[in-house]
C-alpha cells in the first residue's frame, strides 16, 4: 500500500532525534492515520523482461521555487521492470547549463540515483495512471528503521527522518555561484499514452509534481544544502517516449 511520502526536513539528525522518535512512536502511531490509496493499482502485462530505455523529445528543466532553472538539452531514462507494477529506474539530463553536474558524473551531466518506481493511480476515476519515483530505503540504517516501524513510526515519517537515500546527490554548479545541493522526495510520471488496456511498445511520459489517489499528498523534490540549509521545492519538467526491445506491453486495471 502506498502512503505518503514526505522529503526529508532537516537531514538525519543522529541520536538526539532517534531517541524523541521513540519516545512519540506509541503516540504517532494512535495519530497517523493509514493511508487510502488504492492496494491495487493498474498493472503492466506482460512483465518486460529487457531494460527500457527513454528520450525526450524536448530539454528538461530543473526550477527551484526562488526562480533558478538549469536547461538540459538531452533528457533519457534507463530502467528495468521487477513486477507488473514495480521497478528501478534512473533519470540523466545532459549538456546542462552553467556546467551543473552530479556528483560522479561528467561535466554538465545531472544524473539522480537509481531510484524505485511503483504504478498507482492519479485520481478517483481511475482515468489517470502514472509512475511515484522514490529513492531506495537507505540500507546503513535498516536495523533502526526496523525498531522505530515496530515502535509505530510511519513510512512518511522515517522519510522525513532522512531514512531513504538522496534522489538527486551532490548537484553542483560552478558556473551559477558554485551551490551544492541534494534533491530529495518523490517525483510522478504521468503515463500520457498509451491509455489502459492498449497494448505498444512506447510509452509516453510527463515527469511532474502530484497526488496518488486516496493520499491527499503532493509528491515533490525539495532542495537541500550541506547542514539542511536553503530548503526549497524543486520542479523538473519534462517528456519522454520509453521504448520496450522485448515487444508490445499494456497497461491493465
Amino acid at each position: 500500500m502506498l502512503k505518503p511520502s514526505i522529503s526529508r526536513s532537516r537531514g538525519f539528525k543522529g541520536g538526539r532525534l532517534i531517541w524523541l522518535a521513540l519516545g512519540v512512536a506509541t503516540v504517532c502511531a494512535a495519530l497517523v492515520a493509514p493511508s487510502a490509496a488504492s492496494a491495487a493499482g493498474p498493472s503492466i502485462e506482460p512483465v518486460p523482461t529487457a531494460p527500457f530505455t527513454g528520450a525526450g523529445a524536448a530539454a528538461g528543466i530543473l526550477e527551484f521555487k526562488s526562480g533558478t532553472k538549469i536547461g538540459c538539452e538531452k533528457y533519457s531514462t534507463i530502467g528495468h521492470w521487477n513486477t507488473k507494477q514495480t521497478g528501478t529506474v534512473q533519470l540523466k539530463l545532459e549538456k546542462c547549463s552553467s556546467g551543473c553536474t552530479t556528483f560522479g558524473s561528467a561535466s554538465g551531466t545531472i544524473a539522480t540515483q537509481t531510484v524505485e518506481f511503483q504504478l498507482a493511480y492519479l485520481n478517483a476515476a481511475h482515468t489517470r495512471f502514472g509512475w511515484l519515483l522514490r529513492p531506495e530505503w537507505d540500507p546503513a540504517k535498516a536495523a533502526l528503521r526496523k525498531v522505530l516501524e515496530e515502535g509505530g513510526i510511519s513510512e512518511s515519517e522515517l522519510e522525513a527522518l532522512g531514512f531513504r537515500l538522496p534522489f538527486v546527490k551532490e548537484l553542483s554548479c560552478p558556473g551559477g555561484g558554485g551551490y551544492t545541493k541534494t534533491l530529495n522526495g518523490a517525483l510522478i510520471a504521468e503515463v500520457l499514452s498509451p491509455g489502459l488496456n492498449k497494448s505498444v511498445s512506447t510509452n509516453t511520459l510527463k515527469f511532474t509534481t502530484g497526488t496518488i489517489e486516496g493520499t491527499g499528498h503532493e509528491y515533490h523534490l525539495e532542495s537541500e544544502e550541506p547542514g539542511g540549509v536553503m530548503r526549497e521545492r524543486v520542479k523538473l519538467e519534462g517528456q519522454q517516449s520509453v521504448t520496450y526491445s522485448d515487444g508490445a506491453h499494456r497497461y491493465s486495471p
